[in-house]
């Protein structure tokens, strides 16, 4: 695998900007904002509880999860759902000014369901919501990097991330 240049995506490092983010909109101890909160510090970042100590300002707009049904059995019973989960999100600076526009990331997973085993399959539809959670905080800090980056990168005419760096567990040439 190494010589088709794979390697694991690992962990988003995250901008300086981005160093201690102040959370609004979601409570700090409730599943989102542990999960973003996790995330950060696993990205080298910190939650900060006020806009003074902050570096930017993650506001997020909504969460929202639903489920439908997918399939139906010939027995008129509910075969397969699909469950979708969302978050809106914007980052400001201290100030209030927009560092990055409003965006909405998305996750859609399906499972089978079997009503003879309903706690069993209510235990796998939380599971899949969680971990539907985290993939969408680690889409969200991967995109917030990318575009601040990529506003560093314009302001500075330099690469924000020397390549080395641009890809952790990889060496450079």
């Amino acid at each position: 695998l190494s010589a088709c240049g794979f390697h694991l995506r690992g962990a988003a490092v995250l901008p300086p900007a981005m160093g201690d983010t102040l959370l609004e909109g979601v409570d700090r101890h409730a599943p989102l904002g542990d999960e973003i909160a996790n995330a950060l510090s696993v990205a080298g970042g910190q939650l900060v509880s006020d806009r003074e100590s902050a570096t930017a300002v993650l506001r997020i707009l909504g969460e929202r999860s639903d489920r439908r049904v997918l399939s139906v059995g010939a027995n008129r019973r509910v075969d397969e759902y699909e469950l979708h989960y969302q978050i809106t999100y914007e980052l400001l600076s201290p100030k209030g000014e927009t560092l990055v526009p409003q965006q909405i990331v998305n996750t859609i997973r399906d499972y089978q369901f079997d009503s003879s085993q309903v706690l069993g399959k209510e235990q796998e539809e939380e599971t899949l919501r969680a971990e539907m959670r985290r993939n969408a905080v680690r889409q969200m800090l991967q995109r917030l990097r990318a575009v601040m980056l990529h506003k560093q990168e314009t302001a500075s005419g330099e690469p924000a991330v020397p390549p080395a760096q641009a890809h952790p567990g990889t060496s450079s040439p």
